[in-house]
């Protein structure tokens, strides 16, 4: 999660996988659940797509997709640039 951030990511080499969500109010999905662990936050898919084998950007902003987790599909390496820093002051 990076809250109110922009997140701009390079895929070097290989194949992976990325999934983005979107935050959703945790009450919306609450009463479908018997317990709610703690630290529980609701989410949608926004999108899933696979980048590779060639070099490809990716972004995610604070509008969609916010909430995001990335899966090797076979050795890769990528980088992500994550702007602005994150800031606990600033909610970020």
């Amino acid at each position: 999660d990076h809250p109110k951030m922009h997140v701009f990511g390079r895929l070097l080499f290989g194949r992976m996988r990325v999934r983005s969500y979107n935050p959703e109010p945790l009450e919306l999905v609450a009463a479908a659940l018997r317990t709610t662990p703690p630290d529980a936050c609701a989410a949608v898919l926004h999108e899933d797509q696979v980048l590779g084998p060639t070099p490809e950007t990716y972004m995610v902003g604070p509008g969609e997709g916010i909430v995001h987790e990335l899966f090797a599909l076979e050795d890769c390496a990528f980088f992500d640039i994550v702007v602005p820093p994150y800031d606990p002051a600033q909610g970020r």
